[in-house]
């Protein structure tokens, strides 16, 4: 008898060690030269890659650099539907490539999307790629089946800086109905709303790593926002429908408890603006020192209200300014289509891109997508991009076969439709498409250009999918974070797929002396803290052999990741750590008379 206990004891062991593993994606890495010197002369370039970590099928795209002045308030695209305005835009856009693990080549013939051959001067170029052909890694399978759309991670600290263990915040969990009367004692019910959080990196099947935290409101609408001097403060925006109010509170955190009003900030502990809307993007913050507001017009098809952007003092709650954008969405002579009018964005995330804050907003019941820098000055335009109805990627109002109710854009051969969107650190924007056929999401670039759809693992037409969220970091668990809304029999959560975005310069600039590396130069590796690998970039003064070793804490040798012959300039290698413990980690980079160490931590 005490054998068969002992076996069971085992077998439960081994069950629960099999379905407990802690999420450690396996991240895609590119890694190429910053600067790559080009002729243009009609020859092919060839640009070396070296991808790690899995898979990659890569968009390659070529885009003006330092020209943004002199691109000012353009229309362009299918009937002049896509805008652009002080950004660098578009001259050349690649298909889809694949490459495996190891060093790849990455090719263009010098010319832009027409064929016409590109003048000679500085470019800029991006490499966006994904796993297409992996599959899909559970990450977090607790908040149920709209788990991720409107969910958000916070990926920086209260300096700004990169935290290892990215927290993610899913929508609110649940709402307890309770009869308490409404704002100014109205009839308006409310409810207790239950927030959570969850530190990536634990067992996904885990409920107890959850952290909640509750509050009494009305309907939540949109994300949650973090003050960014102390992320145990969160804003959230609530919608009174008797009332026609929109109310933003700051409240205290308070892990598994009630969470704390703020009842000095604003006025009274709100701040509030009259709108009908039900879905609008709600608080945005850029971590520094802003808080934005989206309300969105939600009474299609008269369009009475506005859609506006309002800037609040994140200290007081106080007012500041208000952007209107209502001429985009509403103004039938501005469009001169009148049929062609919009709710205002109810799905919006911000994002630094090359050092320019950027909000991109989209709604699920319309096609626009619309790119603005909400640091600009008062008097100045805002807006840095809009698609307005997806110029073929984001809708199908193009189509003749649109419906009768194509003014939505919801009817008929409607959009896809767009219940969330992000954008990576380098401006690429990706929303789900939807009842397209067997794809998952569709692109747009950096300057609002569409790009096309692409699938993940399990797309299939006619799944209503929900989420997809950006996570590039710096962390061990950059990727997309999207739902499994097109698996019936396991919908639910956080999902993971790898992806990485890089950019550099493409000059015509000739070589000299004066352009040479005149210093040894070695960089901190990226990402740090990192799981499984990590690249490491250096500058050589000269040619000469160059040996990169790998110590650990004891100052024992563990691996040497280079030992050879290598040409002056930028370099970049990568060292892969599947074989290593979790833990602190140096590496010496030498060549001739120069040699540099710095530190690197392997999670797992």
């Amino acid at each position: 008898m005490k054998g068969i206990v002992t076996l069971v004891i085992v077998l439960m062991l081994t069950v629960t060690t099999a379905f407990s593993a802690d999420f450690a994606p396996q991240l895609l890495k590119l890694s190429a030269s910053e600067i790559v010197q080009y002729d243009f002369d009609g020859s092919e370039l060839s640009i070396p890659v070296t991808v790690s970590g899995t898979q990659a099928s890569i968009l390659f795209s070529v885009f003006t650099k330092g020209k943004a002045d002199e691109i000012s308030d353009v229309q362009n695209g299918f009937l002049g539907w896509h805008y652009v305005n002080n950004i660098d835009t578009c001259l050349y856009m690649s298909t889809l490539t694949s490459l495996g693990i190891g060093a790849g080549t990455i090719t263009w013939d010098g010319k832009d999307a027409d064929g016409g051959v590109a003048a000679a001067g500085e470019y800029t170029y991006y490499m966006w790629a994904y796993n297409g052909e992996g599959s899909k890694t559970i990450a977090c399978q607790i908040f149920g089946s709209r788990g991720v759309e409107a969910g958000q991670f916070r990926d920086y600290d209260e300096d700004n800086l990169t935290i290892a263990a990215p927290e993610y915040y899913p929508p609110y969990a649940s709402v307890t109905q309770v009869d308490e009367g409404g704002y100014d004692g109205s009839s308006s019910s409310t409810g207790i709303k239950t927030r959570a959080k969850w530190v990536m990196g634990g067992d996904p099947m885990d409920e107890a790593l959850a952290e909640y935290t509750t509050y009494s409101g009305w309907r939540d609408t949109g994300k949650i926002a973090l003050l960014p001097e102390d992320h145990s403060y969160f804003f959230v925006l609530n919608m009174i429908p008797d009332e026609t109010l929109q109310v933003v509170r700051k409240f205290k955190w308070v892990p598994n408890g009630e969470s704390e009003q703020d009842t000095d900030w604003g006025d009274d502990g709100k701040w509030t603006v009259t709108n009908t809307s039900q879905n609008s993007a709600g608080p945005i913050s850029d971590n520094i020192e802003n808080l934005w507001v989206i309300i969105a017009d939600q009474s299609y098809p008269e369009m009475t209200n506005p859609n506006q952007m309002y800037y609040l003092d994140i200290d007081d709650g106080s007012q500041t300014r208000m952007y209107d954008f209502a001429w985009l969405y509403t103004d039938p002579d501005e469009w001169a289509r009148g049929y062609k009018m919009h709710n205002g964005p109810a799905n919006a995330t911000f994002k630094n891109v090359g050092g320019v804050g950027r909000i991109v907003g989209t709604s699920n019941s319309h096609c626009m997508l619309h790119c603005i820098d909400p640091t600009q000055e008062e008097d100045e335009d805002v807006t840095l991009w809009y698609n307005g109805q997806g110029d073929y990627v984001a809708d199908r109002f193009f189509e003749e076969t649109r419906g009768e109710d194509a003014w939505l854009c919801t009817g008929g051969s409607g959009p896809p439709w767009k219940y969330d969107l992000g954008m990576d650190a380098n401006g690429f924007t990706m929303f789900h498409a939807y009842d397209l056929g067997a794809v998952s999401f569709g692109l747009m670039a950096p300057d609002g250009k569409g790009i096309g759809y692409f699938p993940i693992e399990g797309a299939a037409g006619g799944v209503l999918q929900r989420g997809l969220i950006y996570l590039d970091s710096g962390s061990a668990f950059d990727g997309i974070y999207c739902d499994n809304m097109a698996d019936t029999t396991n919908p639910t959560s956080l999902w993971y797929i790898a992806h990485d975005s890089i950019t550099g310069t493409i000059t015509s600039a000739v070589s000299v002396d004066e352009d040479a590396p005149t210093a040894f130069a070695v960089a901190q590796n990226s990402p740090n803290p990192f799981n499984p690998t990590t690249t490491i970039n250096f500058t050589l003064a000269e040619a000469g052999n160059v040996s990169v070793e790998v110590y650990n804490v004891a100052g024992q040798k563990v691996d040497t990741i280079v030992n050879e012959f290598m040409n002056a300039g930028s370099q970049s290698i990568v060292w892969n750590a599947s074989d290593f413990s979790a833990g602190v980690y140096f590496y010496t980079v030498k060549s001739g008379d120069y040699s540099k160490t710095m530190k690197m931590t392997l999670i797992k």
